[in-house]
This record gives C-alpha cells, sequence and structure tokens, in this order.
C-alpha cells in the first residue's frame, strides 16, 4: 500500500495539481461517476423487479384452487 501511495505522491510532485484539476477529479470520482453507477444499477434492477413480476402474476392466474386441501401435514409412510 505505501508504495502506490508513493507512485501517486510522486506523480503529484512531478507536476502538482491545480485547483482547478482537483475540482475536476472529484466532480467526477464524487458526483458524477455514482450517480451514473445509480442510475444504470436502479434501471438494471427496475428491469428485474417488472420481468419477475409478470412472471409471478402469470403463474399466479394460471394457479388452480384445491378445494380439498385443508392446510393440514400428514405423514404418508412409517415415523
Amino acid at each position: 500500500m505505501g508504495r502506490r501511495y508513493g507512485c501517486w505522491n510522486h506523480s503529484n510532485l512531478i507536476t502538482p495539481w491545480t485547483e482547478e484539476v482537483w475540482s475536476r477529479f472529484w466532480w467526477w470520482a464524487a458526483v458524477v461517476l455514482p450517480l451514473g453507477t445509480g442510475v444504470v444499477t436502479t434501471i438494471w434492477f427496475t428491469g428485474g423487479v417488472l420481468k419477475h413480476l409478470r412472471r409471478f402474476f402469470s403463474a399466479l392466474t394460471a394457479e388452480r384452487v384445491d378445494d380439498s386441501d385443508d392446510g393440514a401435514v400428514r405423514l404418508v409412510g412409517p415415523a
């Protein structure tokens, strides 16, 4: 970890970044990238939810009620 930090620090020592460069860096790193990731993830998850909800309601509509089912659990074979 120290070595990577040293490389980063070294590049900044050769040509120190101006306030404008840091501002641009943090705009992309802290605002644009997280917002973009959030939008893409939200669309992706919403698409999956809608797809599975359609399947769920289709299966629910096709399901037939068994009037003889009283909900009891019974052992079938020897215990």
